[in-house]
């Protein structure tokens, strides 16, 4: 099955914010026990945006949950072995809501929500790459979007603001196992970002591919810094960024430099082996200080080699 998605995010090019439009794309195709779990392998692209130069990761798609673990990003020629590495995600686009549930401890799939109106309460959950506390209510039936789904209102509150968003999921029925997401979007219109399902098609991607079970990842808790600790790190010209291990999972918050900051981008889109230039560094923390959004140009084993700043 080919599930295809638009995603519409906000950045900023000197000073003026410019939507981009990214194509996610996942397919599930082989059916398989992992972990004595029935799962669904497959892949992830994405169009429009860089995959470190790498432009597949595997995907495993845990039915019982609905729960989802994606790989590190891969050339084509890498998924016929067996080397793609789980990855911890702050944002899954396809099962989004059983994301949020699993990450509370609890299974989407056939929780009493989907029978009520009553707003569930999930606290302390960390999920889009910080804690925060959720409401989520049930509103009513859509057809709106690529097929009929159902809407539910989610409003996250975290230590220093809040959003309040529409998810609206495919209903669970004998030939769709899974809730997938059809439109979200935050309430209003305003802000993003915004995603919406283009189309699903029983196709296949015709991409060679070993099967290989992805285990989920589970991430130690971090404390983020104080408020006061924030203030601070932003009167002196820097912000605070996440640092993350190999599964991407955060290991600590960091004030960080305008060229700290570019450096770890820098090292976060190539691969391990690549060295970091300092040339480069200066030019991404340059293009950033023109409140500009820089892309990359990268060489044949995905190692940047320019900044490009429009």
């Amino acid at each position: 099955m080919k599930i295809a998605y638009e995603m519409v995010q906000g950045t900023m090019e000197g000073g003026v914010q410019v939507n981009q439009t990214i194509g996610i794309i996942y397919w599930l195709e082989d059916e398989k026990n992992c972990s004595a779990r029935a799962s669904v392998l497959g892949l992830l692209t994405m169009q429009g945006v860089g995959g470190g130069g790498q432009p597949y990761a595997k995907v495993t798609v845990y039915l019982d949950k609905g729960e989802v673990v994606v790989s590190n990003w891969q050339q084509e020629s890498d998924l016929s072995f067996d080397t793609a590495k789980p990855q911890a995600a702050d944002i899954d686009f396809l099962l989004l809501m059983n994301y949020i549930f699993n990450s509370a401890g609890k299974n989407f799939m056939n929780d009493p929500i989907w029978n009520s109106t009553e707003p569930i309460i999930l606290k302390e959950v960390n999920v889009f790459g910080s804690e925060s506390n959720i409401s989520i209510t049930k509103l009513s039936e859509s057809t709106s979007g690529v097929v009929p789904c159902t809407e539910f209102n989610v409003v996250v509150r975290g230590t220093t603001s809040s959003e309040q968003l529409i998810a609206c999921v495919a209903r669970i029925t004998d030939t769709n196992p899974l809730p997938y997401i059809v439109y979200f979007k935050p309430k209003g219109g305003e802000g993003g970002p915004t995603w919406k399902l283009k189309s699903v098609e029983k196709v296949k991607s015709n991409i060679a591919k070993y099967p290989q079970c992805l285990s989920p990842v589970t991430c130690p808790k971090i404390e983020t810094l104080t408020q006061q600790e924030s203030n601070t790190c932003n009167q002196q010209g820097g912000s605070v960024e996440s640092i993350r291990d190999s599964n991407n999972c955060i290991t600590e918050y960091k004030c960080m430099s305008l060229k700290e900051r570019a450096e770890m981008q820098i090292k976060n889109n190539q691969g391990p082996d690549c060295q970091v230039s300092q040339q480069i560094v200066d030019a991404l923390a340059a293009c950033w200080g023109q409140q500009k959004n820089a892309d990359f140009e990268r060489d044949n084993r995905g190692c940047v080699t320019a900044v490009r700043c429009p």
